[in-house]
Parts: structure tokens; C-alpha cells; sequence
């Protein structure tokens, strides 16, 4: 018992600091829109990088991504370490342009962006894609805090009461803000890479070394070495379906594209650009690899119990304080993500709904006001959603990414095709989610998913919906064109 409380202190203290740092965040804060959902734009290259890094690992990074290595081997490095640095190239495509629109017209929310080119029809079905496709990835979040808490607990602290705790705890964070979010979340995606590079260095020497480890894992289970892996998981297909997901959805995960609107210049995003992929790289290798050493010493786990892999390990092997420091950094990656989603989902209900359709004169003061009370709401329903989870961390995951991917052929042809019409992109969001949805649920066969995953007969739907239906459809007005691609074009082809 005096090791669980030394465990829970630990743990506490962590949370406690973490609470400061936010509650001082709010205090500096300024009570605007752009201030409370967007720091007035002035993150710079530490801030910037290591908050949408720790946004973009979460309780998957640490528990998921861990369960998978422990159930599909080694082989599941490639489709989530390599594909996830290669999202650095919609920094390029996709970020440095999104900043120049939001700075320009004052955007903070993904859907306001969409409006101004493709009309407040679409502005609608973006804001709800994005909110029923991301609450059950914020629900994840929860899920993790409960087996985290659960397990470092002896099982003092219920799943259902160590979920619940970090709930309550997100709701106080992210009262600050963008800016409370973003500092805590840079400081948060540090602890977590020297926490998961902690775990990993802990497990192999116990387990007397990589060699020693591979050498076991040759003899009893060769398959988890190389891909296929397992039941010969990673196909080809699936092994580009998943590559294909990470590198389309994560940009336009609403607390992401968000990111590009929050730093201080394009020159932060041009160093992201080159610094992003080698925290990606490093980052993943060490769940990966402690999953699949996992097998090794605690065998039998199936489904969601896979999940408490790491937990499980850092138990058996480090002294309890040391897990207390470990486990708490899974805490920052369920945090920094969950708070990030959170705040991403009430600029987008606060901006596109109550200010666009229900008080269009709500001043900002009313606006940072519906935006708090809209986070309350959005993480009690993440909760509820974790009091009975379905499947494992990665399947959530890997559904709440399909859906937003699907909306990748729509928001290029935004930022660059001019021909690109409403009734186009309309047709392209709705046929690619309802097919993406058919596929998710298995309503439809899985030999449409092409021998892939469900991302990819989506996104080819939505693209080929995109062109068809903008071709057969009017021209978008010049007016409207302009705003955009004339702006850009200003830009990047000054004399033009």
C-alpha cells in the first residue's frame, strides 16, 4: 500500500504542476476569440513543434500503439512511425497556406475556412464530420487515464473512476485556452519522448538486451519480426492503407490544422517541416518495440487487454516510483491530445454553429463563454463514451481517422483548384463518408476496401464525386475564386 501511495503522489504532483502552468496561461490570457482558440497567433518553433507533436500522440501512442506491437509485431512500425513522419509534407502542401488564410481573414476554426469558399452548406457538414468523427478519439483519451490509473493503483482507482478523474482534470486545464493548451502541451510532448525512451531502455535491459530479445522472439514467435506478421496482418494493401491514413487524416484531425493557424510565422512551419519527422521516427520506435518485447514475458493478452501492455511492464520491471514517472507521461499524451481536441471541437461548434447560425452578433466575451461550457459538454460525452469501450485504442483510432481523411480531396481543392464547386464538394464529403461509414461497419463487403482499408475506396470516391460533380455544375463566381486562389496567387506569384 505505501508503494501505491508513493505511486499516487508522484502522479499527482505531476498533475498539479501541469495545473499551474495552465491556470497561469488564463491568468495572462486575453478574454478574445483569437486569443482563447488561437494564442493571437505567436507560437514560435519550440512551442509550435512540440505542441502539435504532443497533440498528435495520445493515450494511442503510448497503450495503442504499444497493444499493437505486442498483437502485430514489429512490422506495425512502418505503417505508424514512417507514415506519421511523412505527414511533414502537408506542412508544405497544406499548412503554410492555411496559416497565410487564416492570418488573412482571422480564421480559427477548420469549417470557417471551407465557408468562405464552398458556402455555409458545407461549412455545416464539415463541422459535423469533424465533431462525430473525433469525440470517440477524444473518448480514448479517457479510456487510457482509466487503465492507466487502474493499473499503477493496484486497482484502487476503478477504470471508470481514473477516467472520470482526468476528465474533471482536462475540463480546468484548457479554461485557459489556446495558450494554456499550447505550453503545456510543449512541455508535455518533451516529458512523454523521455518517459517512452526510459520504458524502453527498462524493458530491454531486463529482458537482457536486444539481441537476447530478438533471439527469443526468432525461436517462439518469428512472425512478430517482419512483416506480414501475424495471421499475415500487413499485407501490402493494408501496409499502404495504414500509411495512407496517417499521412491524409492527421493534418486535417481539427486540433492539427488548427496548429497552422496558431504559430507566428511561416518560418516556424518551414522548420516544423524538417524537425517533425525526426521526432515521429524516434517517438514511435519505443512503443513498438516495448509491445512487441512484451510478448515475451507477459503472453496471452487479447483485444483491449493489449493495451495495458506498457502499464504491465513498467509494473513488473521498474521500482514504483519509477513507474509513477513513466506512467505519467502516458497521462501527458492522453492530456495534451485530449485537451487539443477538445478545444479544436468547441472553436468549431462555438464558431460555426452558436456564433454563424444561433447569435451571429455574440460578442467575444459570449463566445469565449460558450466556448468554455462547450468543452465541459464535449469531455462529460467523451467520458460516457469511455464507460464502455468496444475495441482496442488503435481500431477507435483508426475509424476516427478514416472519417477525416475522407475529407482531404475537398480541402485541396479548396486551397487550390478553382473549379471546384460547392455542389462538387458536397457530392465528394457525403458519398466519401457514407461509403467510409458502410465500410467502417461492415454493412458493405470488405472486398471493396479494394484489399486495403476503408480510407481508401473513401477518398477515391470522394475524389472522383469532387471532379464529376464540378465539372457538371457551374463555375464558382470570380468573387469567390479570388478570395482565395487570388490571394494566394498574390503571394506565391507576385508578379502574376
Amino acid at each position: 500500500m505505501e508503494t501505491t501511495h508513493l505511486s499516487l503522489l508522484i502522479l499527482a504532483l505531476f498533475l498539479a504542476g501541469v495545473g499551474l502552468l495552465g491556470i497561469y496561461g488564463y491568468r495572462i490570457g486575453r478574454r478574445t476569440v483569437e486569443d482563447y482558440f488561437a494564442a493571437s497567433r505567436t507560437l514560435g518553433t519550440f512551442v509550435g513543434l512540440f505542441t502539435y507533436f504532443a497533440t498528435l500522440c495520445s493515450a494511442f501512442t503510448f497503450l495503442g500503439c504499444a497493444g499493437w506491437g505486442y498483437s502485430k509485431g514489429l512490422s506495425w512500425y512502418g505503417p505508424i512511425g514512417v507514415a506519421t513522419a511523412l505527414i511533414s509534407i502537408n506542412f508544405y502542401i497544406f499548412g503554410y497556406r492555411v496559416w497565410l488564410l487564416g492570418k488573412k481573414y482571422g480564421y480559427v476554426s477548420p469549417p470557417e475556412l471551407i465557408r468562405d469558399r464552398f458556402g455555409k452548406e458545407l461549412q455545416v457538414i464539415y463541422a459535423a464530420v469533424m465533431i462525430i468523427f473525433v469525440l470517440p478519439y477524444l473518448a480514448v483519451q479517457a479510456m487510457g487515464a482509466g487503465y492507466v490509473l487502474e493499473e499503477i493503483s493496484g486497482g484502487v482507482i476503478p477504470y471508470v473512476v481514473g477516467a472520470g478523474l482526468i476528465t474533471v482534470f482536462m475540463i480546468i486545464l484548457t479554461a485557459g485556452g489556446m495558450r494554456s493548451v499550447a505550453w503545456t502541451d510543449a512541455l508535455m510532448g518533451l516529458f512523454m519522448l523521455i518517459c517512452l525512451s526510459v520504458a524502453f531502455g527498462l524493458v530491454s535491459i531486463n529482458l537482457g538486451g536486444i539481441k537476447m530479445v530478438v533471439s527469443k522472439l526468432a525461436r517462439e514467435s518469428p512472425a512478430l519480426l517482419s512483416r506480414p506478421g501475424p495471421s499475415n496482418f500487413f499485407t501490402p494493401g493494408v501496409w499502404f492503407g495504414f500509411l495512407f491514413l496517417w499521412v491524409l487524416a492527421d493534418p486535417l484531425m481539427p486540433q492539427l490544422w488548427t496548429r497552422m493557424y496558431v504559430v507566428k510565422s511561416p518560418q516556424v512551419i518551414k522548420r516544423m517541416m524538417f524537425l517533425f519527422p525526426l521526432v515521429c521516427l524516434v517517438i514511435f520506435f519505443f512503443p513498438v518495440w516495448i509491445g512487441t518485447m512484451g510478448t515475451t514475458v507477459i503472453p496471452g493478452l487479447q483485444g483491449p487487454a493489449a493495451d495495458r501492455i506498457l502499464p504491465l511492464l513498467m509494473i513488473k520491471f521498474a521500482p514504483p516510483w519509477l513507474v509513477a514517472v513513466i506512467l505519467a507521461g502516458s497521462l501527458a499524451a492522453l492530456i495534451s491530445t485530449a485537451d487539443s481536441q477538445a478545444l479544436a471541437l468547441s472553436s468549431i461548434v462555438t464558431r460555426d454553429i452558436y456564433a454563424s447560425f444561433i447569435n451571429r452578433g455574440a460578442s467575444a466575451t459570449r463566445q469565449v463563454l460558450v466556448g468554455r461550457l462547450v468543452l465541459v459538454l464535449l469531455f462529460l460525452f467523451g467520458f460516457l463514451i469511455a464507460l464502455r469501450p468496444v475495441s482496442t485504442l488503435v481500431s477507435i483510432t483508426t475509424s476516427a481517422f478514416t472519417g477525416i481523411g475522407v475529407l482531404y480531396p475537398t480541402t485541396l481543392a479548396a486551397l487550390y483548384w478553382k473549379r471546384a464547386t460547392k455542389w462538387g464538394a458536397i457530392s465528394s464529403v457525403l458519398i466519401g463518408e457514407t461509403i467510409s461509414v458502410l465500410l467502417i461497419y461492415k454493412i458493405l463487403p470488405s472486398s471493396f476496401n479494394l484489399g486495403s482499408l476503408p480510407i481508401v475506396p473513401g477518398v477515391l470516391s470522394a475524389l472522383i464525386a469532387l471532379v464529376v460533380v464540378s465539372y457538371l455544375t457551374p463555375a464558382p463566381s470570380k468573387q469567390i475564386t479570388d478570395k482565395f486562389t487570388g490571394f494566394l496567387n498574390s503571394v506565391f506569384h507576385p508578379s502574376i
